[in-house]
């Protein structure tokens, strides 16, 4: 009986739009289980990825979010499939990992965009791409921090995707109790004395 009133309130929850809940929940962590009416998740996982990102750009002075420049001389490709190529080397590893992230892969992508303008004006240095001497210099001054604060930032974005993944799925409990329920019928069955 349990089972079964665990599995209709959960089956409640899942009725809402699964590709929305994805969706808010790779804009800002959290908002999709928010959307599905799952409040302490929501806030669990807005607060702990919050948490990492914030800690990360503190450590790494503001710089840590950001896609690499491009190469100055080498001209974006015309080729879908070589501009997404090279989109993505651009981004590099750090800047992959957190495109789960929409609150930040839009500013990083929209700054990425306008690099040779100089910042855009609304968002100042925030996801602008530091020079090569810029990321020297910030290796150099400081250090193990500068490669801990981008750690922080990458888990950041690797544990949002795991976040979109619940809000797409919706919450797991459901299956628990009906396999709980599968698992003591067929038990019963093979209780019963068979007739024959």
């Amino acid at each position: 009986m349990h089972a079964q009133a665990v599995q209709e309130e959960f089956s409640e929850q899942q009725l809402k739009n699964a590709a929305l809940a994805g969706f808010l929940s790779w804009l800002v962590p959290g908002l999709g289980q928010w959307y599905q009416g799952r409040r302490g998740k929501a806030v669990l996982f807005f607060a702990c990825i919050s948490f990492l990102l914030v800690t990360g750009q503190v450590m790494g002075e503001g710089r840590t979010l950001y896609w690499s420049r491009p190469d100055p001389g080498l001209a974006m490709p015309s080729d879908v499939v070589a501009r997404l190529r090279y989109t993505l080397y651009c981004m590099g590893l750090s800047g992959t990992v957190r495109l789960p992230i929409g609150a930040v892969t839009v500013p990083c992508a929209l700054q990425w965009l306008h690099y040779e303008d100089g910042p855009l004006p609304l968002l100042g240095k925030f996801c602008y791409p530091p020079t090569k001497a810029e990321l020297a210099e910030l290796n150099a001054r400081l250090n193990q921090r500068w490669e801990i604060a981008v750690l922080y930032t990458m888990v950041a974005g690797l544990l949002n995707a795991l976040v979109i993944l619940d809000a797409v799925g919706g919450p797991a409990a459901w299956y628990y109790a009906r396999r709980h329920q599968q698992l003591a019928s067929a038990k019963g069955k093979r209780a019963a004395p068979s007739t024959g």
